[in-house]
Formats: structure tokens, sequence, C-alpha cells
């Protein structure tokens, strides 16, 4: 019995060994571990070649290609990498070793909106970003250095390669790679952790025009800002409490339509009006949970916006309990809204009490506070919460507090949540109209500083501080806004090279290949400025 069964064994292992194919090879590991294999970023230039005996011809690869490496040898003089674009045994060919940077981070970095910040400094090597975050002058010698690398004056011996686009380039939109090559970390010279990051990126191109092969002109910041336009969703609590609220917010509307009226400015604001109750499956007679009283379109006309909030009504029943779903009035906000012509994108909340939160088996949206903030944001909208602290709702002060300090996060600016005291509505037409002015003026600056300009006019400049914490908000969230919009107008952004004198390299790359940048700590991935 044993021997017929070790005869089929035997028969099955050749069977298997003839219908199997041998394990597919591994990509080489890196020095020192066991898991983690080697990989290459392909420089812009780069060839790919089948053989390597090849002396020309062979395929262009596009820059940033990424390769795992299988192997690593010389031929004529040359030496190669043999490469594949999988870690499955796939070899595609090699590639010159020149023509690729050995990639053992696997993580890129990616711009913040620099509206509450300096422009990020690139500096040519590691030693040079150590002596300036290591310097106790650190503070002045950045700013001396980015001076010079704005105004194009940066001398010859300048550590500066080159420096952030003046505008945002959100990434989610507009690809970009700046991956990470190495990382080291230094102290400044008062003892706080730094992280020094080299990076490699590659100069822009425009895509050409179809059957012109040239690219598209630059887009002029001065005519691009012309078109900036602002777009207001109000959302505004309807309870039976809320009244007195609705005819002060249409007055502070009305208001702002009556001074913008016949100016330049006139058709770049636009309102939309969101007004919301509780479930109404529990009391029927609340009739909705939110509705669209007015759209927030080009098309949407002042005198419409104020018909309907003339036609908003508070309710003439109560909620089961304090609070409303004014999550469902954000999230119609932005879902229903046309936000894509505005440049300038807010959501201002009015209410008097917290929301459901998104676990409560009444809540509209299923969603909390920090989503809706993502959602907000991945539309480039900034939402403003106005809480009225009034006597009745004082044991939900708290509650709704910490639910709009988080829905209300803006990067750069804190939250943009605002507790009006007493709650009545003389005070909150004040804090209305300060908000609305400041969203509004925006729009006016953006087409004076457009107007008459008989050459590109530069980016906007960063607000200076009024001493007001709602107008020194609004306006770090504007030109955040603004930043985002001629990044999206002018197209792709790219590091703009500012060593002086020729860029040459054996072999030759394209400027700006590789550069060292400092970023304050890893919880601040994304932004990696020098903090002086």
């Amino acid at each position: 019995m044993w021997r017929v069964l070790s005869a089929l064994l035997v028969a099955l292992a050749v069977l298997f060994s003839a219908t199997v194919p041998a394990f597919a090879r591994d990509p080489l590991l890196i020095e020192g571990k066991k898991t983690l294999f080697q990989r290459v970023l392909a420089r812009p230039g780069a060839v790919l070649l089948h053989d390597p005996a090849t002396a020309g011809g062979g395929q262009p690869v596009a820059a940033f290609t990424v390769y795992y490496v299988y192997g690593r040898q010389s031929a004529g003089g040359v030496d190669l990498v043999q490469v594949g674009r999988n870690s499955r045994g796939d070899v595609d060919g090699y590639i010159r070793a020149d023509q690729v940077i050995d990639w053992k981070q696997s993580l890129t970095v990616a711009f913040a909106n620099p509206a509450a910040r300096e422009r990020v400094l690139f500096l040519k090597d590691k030693d040079a970003a150590a002596r300036l975050m290591a310097a106790p002058t650190r503070a002045t010698d950045a700013r001396t250095m980015r001076d010079a690398a704005i105004g194009d004056r940066l001398p010859a011996d300048s550590p500066v390669l080159a420096i952030e686009p003046p505008t945002f380039v959100d990434v989610t939109k507009q690809f970009y790679l700046l991956p990470i090559l190495s990382t080291d970390s230094v102290l400044t010279d008062d003892g706080f952790a730094a992280r020094l990051l080299e990076v490699a990126s590659v100069p822009a191109t425009k895509t050409p025009l179809p059957g012109t092969g040239q690219a598209p002109p630059a887009v002029d910041p001065a005519d691009a800002l012309r078109n900036f336009k602002v777009g207001i969703t109000v959302v505004i609590d309807n309870s039976t409490s809320m009244q007195p609220h609705i005819e002060r917010t249409r007055e502070a509307v009305r208001r702002i339509y009556d001074k913008i009226k016949g100016t330049p400015f006139a058709d770049n604001v636009r309102f939309g009006v969101v007004g919301f109750r509780d479930n109404a499956k529990v009391t029927p007679a609340l009739g909705y949970v939110s509705r669209v009283f007015s759209p927030l379109s080009i098309d949407t006309r002042p005198e419409e916006t104020l018909a309907a909030l003339d036609a908003m009504k508070a309710a003439d029943v109560s909620s089961p309990n304090f609070y409303e779903d004014s999550f469902a009035g954000i999230k119609t906000a932005i879902d229903s809204m046309d936000w894509a012509p505005f440049g300038g994108r807010y959501i201002v909340l009015i209410t008097d009490a917290g929301s459901r939160a998104g676990n409560d088996p009444l809540s509209e949206t299923g969603l909390g506070p920090a989503q809706l903030n993502q959602l907000a944001h991945s539309k480039g909208i900034a939402t403003f919460a106005l809480h009225l602290l009034t006597q009745a709702g004082v044991n939900d002060h708290a509650r709704a507090k910490a639910q709009y300090e988080e829905l209300t996060r803006f990067p750069g600016a804190g939250s943009l949540y605002y507790g009006v005291p007493g709650g009545s509505a003389e005070a909150l037409g004040s804090v209305v109209d300060l908000l609305v002015d400041d969203l509004t003026r925006q729009a006016e600056a953006a087409v004076a500083a457009a107007g008459g300009t008989a050459s590109p006019a530069p980016p906007p400049t960063p607000p200076a501080p009024s001493g007001n914490a709602l107008s020194d908000q609004s306006q770090i969230v504007g030109y955040a806004m603004r930043l985002a919009y001629l990044g999206r107008v002018q197209g792709r952004g790219r590091l703009t090279c500012s060593r002086p004198g020729p860029r040459t390299a054996t072999p030759p790359i394209p400027p700006c290949p590789r550069s060292t940048c400092a970023c304050s700590s890893p919880r601040t991935s994304s932004r990696i400025s020098p903090r002086p």
C-alpha cells in the first residue's frame, strides 16, 4: 500500500512540476531590509532599453515613473538598472543609472494653501537647510531669502534653489508629485525639533493647444480676478424662535445688495438661502427637514433672493427636542448649490441650537461635523457658524459649540465658530453685517485690483491683522480662496527655480531636480515651510 501511494505522489509531483512555472523572481531588497524592495523614479528624459547592449533607440519614459529594481549591471562602461513596473517579476527593460533616482521613502508631500503662512523655500542641499534652521537669526534670514527669491534678486552664492508657487495648487484637482528622497532631523538653536526633507520635482509643462503644437498663453492674474465671484449660502434655523433672526438676516442681505447695486462688481456677488428644521417624520407639522428657498446661482437675481427670505417663516410647532437638524441644512447647501462659478465659496450657518448627531436615529444625513467639514472642503467651501447664545438654550451651549467648532475648521484660520452673546436679533445683526461685508468686499477688492491694470498683476497680498477676530479670520479665508481660485484658472503651478547662473549637472537634467526643505514637525507633513 505504501509503495502504491509513494508512486502516486511521485507521479503527481512530476506532473505538477511540468505544468506550473517557476516562481517569479523578486525585485532587489533595500540594503538592510527583509521585506522592502528597491524602487527608482525616472528622471526627465529617461529612456527604457529592452536590450542592455543597445547603444541608441529605446522608449521614452514619463518623468517620475516608478519602477521596481530587478538588477544592476554595467554594459559597455555604462551602469544600467533592470526595472519593472510591478513586483510580480515582470521585467520591462533597462534604464541608465544616471537617468533614475533611488526612492527609498515611497512618500510624497503636497503644499497646503499658503494663505496663513509664507511661501516655502527649497534649498540646494541638506547642509544649507540645517544651517538655516539652527541659526538664531533664522527668521530674518529666511525672510531675506524669500524676498530675494520673489524679487528675482538672489545673489550668486545663495543656497536657495526654488520657491513654492505663489498660488495654491490643489493636488486633488491638479495632480503633482514631490517625492521624498530622504529625511533627517535637526534641532533649532532653541531646542525645537525640525525635519529636513530631500525632495524631487519636475518643472511643469503646459499641454499644447490642439493643432498648434504650442502651449496656451499664461493667464494674467488681473484678468482672472476680474471674474472672481463670491457665493454665500445662508443656512438658517427655521424653528419657532427664529422669526426675528430670519428678518434681520434678510435686512443684512438687502443692505449688501443695495450697497453694491450699480458697482463694477455687482454681478460678482450672489446669495443662496437654505432653511432647516427637525425631522418631519416625528412632527409632520414641521413640513420639512431642510429646503432650498433660493438657489445659489449666477442667474439668481437679488430680487429673487430677497423674495425667498420674505417667504421663509419660522415653524408654528416646536420640535421634540431643543436641538434641530442643522447638519441636514449644511448638507443641502453643499450638495444643492452651484458652487462652480464662484471663487469665494461660503456657508453661513445661523442657529440657536446644536444639531442632531450623525448617529442619532432621527438624523437626516447620518453625518457628523467632521464628515461635513471634509465634504465642504472637497468643494472648496468655508463654513461659518453664528451660534445664538440664548438663555433658553443654555444647557445646550457647550454641546453645540463643540459640534460647530469641528464643523467650521478651516486650514490656516482655525475654527470659524462665533457665539453671539444674548442671541437677540440685534446682536446677530451686527455680526452678520460685519461678516457679510467682509466676504463681499473680497469681490470688490479683486475687481478693483484688476481694473485698469496694464501689465500682469501679482497674486493678492496677505491681509494685515485688523484686531477683530471675525474680520481677521474672514480675511485669511478670503485670501486662501483667491489663491486657490488663481491656482485653478492659471493651470498647474510649479516650483519657481530661483538659483542664478547656469544650471548644469552630469548628466544634464532640468532645473529643480531635487532640493531640501524644512518642516516644523512630522504632524504637519503637508506644510513644509521653514518655521522660524
